[in-house]
């Protein structure tokens, strides 16, 4: 039985060995967008548990507001490169590090009525926008 917020942190943080052996194939580094939502933090660790496991270097990088200082530092002692940035501001968002990998969990979920023009700018532009700056790169 869980019985505590950490025990549950642990359990959905501990990687699979199909995961270890999967994060190891994956050429590049791995960037989490949105990485200060509900979900992200856990994502980023599991990743970050999944790569020292494989014994292997890459970078698990994450870029949110971090409106949460307790979490960017939770995050940052734990090993993953915290960048603090509003998504939104075009100039920022092209400034972030150039990797392999994007997860993005940055799109607006809840709390949406009244809002829409915040959901849409989240869940259509931003990532029109970051996918137009990758195949730019390419």
């Amino acid at each position: 039985m869980i019985a505590t917020i950490a025990e549950l942190e642990e359990q959905l943080s501990k990687p699979s060995k199909r995961l270890i052996e999967d994060i190891s194939k994956i050429e590049g580094h791995i960037m989490i967008l949105g990485l200060g939502g509900k979900m992200g933090p856990t994502l980023a660790k599991l990743a970050k548990i999944a790569v020292d496991a494989a014994g292997i270097t890459k970078r698990i990088i994450g870029a949110s507001r971090f409106s949460n200082q307790l979490l960017y530092k939770e995050l940052t002692d734990f090993g993953i490169e915290c960048i603090k940035v509003d998504l939104l501001d075009d100039e920022a968002l092209m400034k972030l590090p150039k990797v392999e990998n994007v997860i993005y969990m940055a799109g607006n979920k809840f709390g949406t009525s009244g809002n829409e023009h915040f959901t849409w700018a989240m869940n259509a532009y931003l990532i029109v926008e970051f996918r137009k700056d990758i195949k730019n790169q390419k």
